[in-house]
């Protein structure tokens, strides 16, 4: 399978919305194969650049719809596909439709 549309956005250098870099820092965390170091640089520096004390615990704690049900939950109690950026609850598969597994 090929590598998610995460690490190319990275290599490519384009903005990361925050499901995106959230993504991708669940992506890291799994062991997710980041060669050149651009995934971890643009993830960092996405949170970085965003405003308050933890934006990136602060973003997992909003609430966002499961694409697949529409059950409503914390980012932090849902998973992300780091290729289509698609969140699914705990109800469904650990991979998504797109052929990935999901992270977080």
């Amino acid at each position: 399978m090929s590598a998610p549309s995460i690490v190319r956005l990275a290599g490519e250098g384009a903005t990361l919305s925050s499901i995106e870099a959230a993504a991708g820092k669940l992506w890291l965390a799994a062991g997710g194969e980041d060669v050149d170091g651009s995934v971890r640089r643009a993830v960092e520096a996405f949170w970085r650049a965003q405003p308050g004390a933890d934006p990136y615990w602060d973003f997992l704690s909003t609430r966002m719809d499961c694409d697949n049900c529409g059950e409503r939950n914390r980012l932090e109690n849902l998973s992300i596909c780091p290729n289509c950026f698609n969140v699914y609850c705990s109800k469904h598969e650990r991979k998504c439709a797109c052929g990935h597994n999901l992270v977080g």
